[in-house]
Order: structure tokens, then sequence, then C-alpha cells
């Protein structure tokens, strides 16, 4: 059992939306599940609901990789308060995050960096954890990190840093079973020593995955099986705790069928039942250089973040302050931080503008995304907000109007999905209502409505490309004027076309008091007649009620 009494709760897999719908309709035999925190904190739509429905038959647990634990930066107080508040929500068995840093000078770089192994980086982190456990109310897990580079100015080989954090921090530790192969294999280290020196009373959880062997160096990719070496070492940290222990299988890219991590879990059940695993020791050795540097923390993050965000690996020159390696020089190192930041940003924005993808052309979509990512470093630890701007930055590029009012639009809709749904006003509500009553209403649009201007007719050539017969072609330049009301229901987001007084009339509704002030405003602008309007107004009320897009303020 560990110091802290968190329970032992079994084996367990990452929440992963590929998933949802199995997970809900079957209710798999899986004995917990573990969510990534960043992708709830901010969201208060269908994300929230999804995980309020999965967490009423199974114990959550949430793994953060945006704390930051280990930057020169303070620590960031709005992302403590919604992780906070997200765990008061949802009571989750744990908390966690890793022993990394994701960025500095309110830059982030969406990655988990690694943390100096020095005598003043553990003291900076110590008291930071002490300060980030404190303001939850609860320890915190800490995951040993897999990293690709070796700074000359580390000291402290990475098991007993953590080790040392640990204890002087009173904090919990999640041991990742594939990192510490990965890092002992990219930093020369003993397995067998690595796991001998962490105090296992302190370990909660453990994770387990899949990586790549790049010969030079290991990538954490988190993409396939777990390899023979790996559940080796795993049964034998099993055997150094003298207890079973809370065990996940991670796999978040190339996600397959659910009953293939299934499978991959069961073998976990069946490893944890084996005896003792015995693995020979491995000789370690420092790399020339190595721990001879006066290099400050700050200085080392500041050389690794400029060099990751402009891209000009060269003028950084980071043979000066990381350790060159047989065959794996410095420069290649920290090519895989570079290399990395491009493609998951990358990866990201084109999956999330796919329809401006298609109008501007795959060559220009990529060349203008490449651009984007080049030009306009992260400040967010949410990475979708990052995509969120995209559409944005393009429209101040004024490079192509019509690509960035669809880019827009594909933001806006996104949005909505992490938008609280709201009790919209029913045509029942209204029954028992006398003219004046009416008149005196105060009305609003819901939560997850937002009303947009166009000058283009971006919204027929969304929905030419996803429910047309055939992808569509250029659109005709001509500007003119389009009126939408984009919004959701509890299982889809929809665009509602609206006509100009209408559109008029919903952006009144919001300004004014009540009902009968936005009409008589509406009458002032309009060139309808007073009949006219009339009829129109009665059209509008019945559509919004047909749609429920409005609410009771």
């Amino acid at each position: 059992m560990n110091k802290f009494g968190f329970p032992n709760i079994g084996f367990g897999l990452g929440l992963r939306s590929k998933h949802f719908k199995h997970i809900i309709e079957n209710k798999p035999d899986i004995d917990w599940f573990e969510i990534i925190s960043e992708n709830y904190m901010d969201s208060a739509g269908k994300p929230r609901e999804t995980l309020d429905k999965i967490r009423a038959d199974y114990p959550i647990a949430m793994h953060g990789v945006s704390l930051s634990i280990g930057s020169a930066d303070e620590l960031n107080k709005d992302y403590l308060k919604n992780l906070k508040a997200l765990a008061d929500d949802i009571n989750p068995v744990w908390i966690s995050d890793h022993l990394c840093w994701t960025g500095i000078n309110k830059k982030n770089s969406h990655d988990l960096l690694p943390v100096p192994l020095t005598e003043e980086a553990l003291n900076h982190i110590i008291p930071r954890i002490k300060q980030v456990q404190d303001f939850l109310g609860r320890n915190i897990l800490l995951e040993n990190p897999s990293s690709y580079l070796t700074y000359k100015a580390d000291s402290i080989p990475e098991y007993e840093f953590m080790a040392r954090m640990a204890e002087a921090a009173d904090c919990a530790l999640l041991l990742d079973v594939n990192n510490i192969f990965v890092a002992c294999f990219n930093h020369r280290l003993d397995p067998k020593k690595y796991i001998d020196a962490i105090p296992m009373e302190r370990v909660v959880q453990i994770h387990l995955a899949g990586h790549l062997n790049k010969e030079t160096h290991i990538v954490d990719t988190h993409d396939a099986a777990v390899i023979d070496e790996v559940w080796d070492l795993y049964k034998y940290a099993l055997g150094k705790a003298g207890h079973d222990i809370s065990t996940m299988i991670e796999w978040d890219a190339k996600i397959p069928e659910f009953e293939v991590l299934e499978a991959e879990l069961n073998k976990a059940r069946t490893f944890s039942k084996e005896p003792f695993a015995e693995i020979p020791p491995r000789d370690e050795f420092k790399f020339d250089g190595q721990g001879n540097s006066n290099h400050s923390m700050l200085n080392l993050q500041n050389n690794l973040q400029d060099t990751i965000l402009d891209g000009d690996i060269k003028s950084h020159a980071p043979e000066t302050w990381v350790v060159e390696k047989p065959g794996f020089p410095a420069s290649e190192q920290v090519q895989v931080y570079v290399k990395g930041y491009r493609i998951r940003l990358f990866k990201m924005i084109m999956a999330d503008y796919e329809v401006t993808a298609h109008y501007l052309g795959k060559e220009k979509m990529e060349k203008t995304v490449r651009e984007y990512i080049a030009t306009t470093p992260s400040e967010f630890y949410d990475a979708g907000k990052f995509s969120e701007q995209f559409a944005d930055w393009l429209s101040a590029q004024k490079i192509d109007k019509f690509a960035a009012e669809l880019a827009e639009l594909e933001r806006d809709i996104s949005i909505r999905y992490n938008l609280a749904l709201s009790a919209p006003l029913l045509q029942e509500d209204l029954a028992n209502l006398t003219p004046d009553d009416f008149m005196d209403m105060k009305l609003e649009l819901l939560i997850s409505a937002t009303l947009k201007k166009f000058r283009h007719d971006v919204n027929s050539y969304y929905t030419e490309f996803y429910h047309g017969e055939d992808k569509p072609e250029k659109p005709p330049k001509t500007a003119g004027e389009f009126f939408l009301m984009i919004y959701r229901n509890e299982k889809n987001v929809y665009r509602l076309n609206l006509e100009k007084p209408e559109y008029q009339l919903l952006e009144i509704i919001q300004q004014t008091e009540n009902i009968g002030e936005a009409m008589e405003k509406l009458s002032e602008i309009s060139d309808l007649n007073e009949d006219e309007l009339s009829a129109k107004i009665q059209q509008y009320f019945a559509k919004w009620l047909e749609h429920s897009i409005l609410k009771a303020a």
C-alpha cells in the first residue's frame, strides 16, 4: 500500500473520444479511466457531459500536461484555479502531471520539456510542488519524464532527482515504466538501478505504453503495443513494491479499436500475477562534458525554448549547452523538440480547419499554417486555444477574405461544443402570458448560441463540403450580407440562416430591457411597414421556438 492511502483501483485505460460511444453503450469491463485534465478544464459543454456519463460508472483519474512544475516562470494561477474547479466537480481518485516544463516567458511549447537535473532546479521545484498541493488541498502525483537531450549542466541522475524531489516535497509518484526504458536508453542509465532508487511507497500509479526506437534514441510515441522489455520492467517494479499498483495503458496516437486496448490491458492483469521478474544490471556512464557546465536553469530553458520557437538550431549553438552523444549530436537532440512542436500544432490545425484547407488547397493551406506556427508563439496552456486563434490570425493577414470567414465559421462551430446547454424558451412557456406580459419579457440567446454576419456565403460552402454529392468548387468572390445563427442542442451544433431584420431583432433583443422595446427599436430601422414587420416578427418567434434558440433572462 502507498503511504498516502490512495486506493488500488485496478487496471485502467486513457479515456479518448474515439471510444466514448463504445464505453457508454457497452460499459466494458475496465476498472477505471484516466482523462487528460486540459481536455475538460475549459469545457462546460459536450466533453464534460460525456465525461459525466462515463464517470457515473467508472472511477476517474486526472492526468495533466500543462502544470509546468519545472518552469522558471511563476505557477499559472488561472491554470491552477481551473484545475481545482474541475477536480472539485468530478472528484477524481487523484491528480497527476509530469516532472517537466512546457514554456517560459508566458509562452507554451505544448510539449513536456526536460528539466535540468541540477541542485538549482531541484530546489526550485520542491516548494512549487508544495504550493500546488496546498492550493489543491491534496497530494499530487508526478510522473517521471521521457526526454531526448542531456544538458551539460545535468549533475544528478534522473532517478535520484525523482526520489529526492518526492521525499522533500512529500508528493506521490506516477511511475511510467515505458519512460524508464526510454530515459535509460537515451541517457545511458541502468533501468534496474532506476527502479531500485524509486521510493515505491510513494508510487500510486503505473503507466505502460509503446514507443518508437530510432536506433540513436527512442521516442515515447504512445502509438504501439508495449514491448517485452517494458513488461519485464513492469514485473520487476511490482516485485520491488511488494503489492499491486493501479496500472493503465496509454495509447494516444494511431488509436486502435477498443478491443485492442482491452487485450493489452489484460496482458497487464496477467503479468501482475506472475512471479517477481529479475532483470540484469546495465553499465551506466556519463557523457563527455556532462556535469561540467554552469548554465543556469533559466538560461537553459531560454536556450531550448528559443530554439524550438524560431527553429534556427545552428544559431543557438546547442553543442555549448547540450551533451554530444555518439551518433546523436546535440543539434539532433534539440531537433526532436523543434520538429515535434511544429508537427503537433500543424496536425491539430489542419484537422480543425478541414473546409478551409479544401478551399485554399493543400499546398497553400500547409504553407499558411506553417507561417502561423512560425510567427505566432502559443500563449495558451490549452493547445486548442492556439488553434482557435488561427482564424483571427488568418483574418489579420488579409490574404483571402473568403478563407478568413470560412475559418471563422469552422472555429465558431467548434467552440459551441465546449459551451454549456441552457434551458430554452418553449411554446408552453408562453401559453398563459397576456400580450402585455409577453412584451415585458426579457430574452437572451442560449449560452451555446452566437450570431454571425459574413460578407461571403461561407455557410453554403461549408454545407456543400460536408453534405453535397461532390466537394465544392471555388465559390464566387462577390460579397454581400449573410446572416447566421450557430447554436448547439444536446447532440449537435446547428447553423440557422437568418434574414436581415431577423438578425437585427436578435441583436436588439440582447441589448434591450424587454421584447416591446426591442420591437420598437427594430421598427425605427426597418424598411418594412407596420403590418409587414408584425407578420415577420410572428414568423421569427415561431422559428426561434421551433429551433429552441432563446431563453428567458
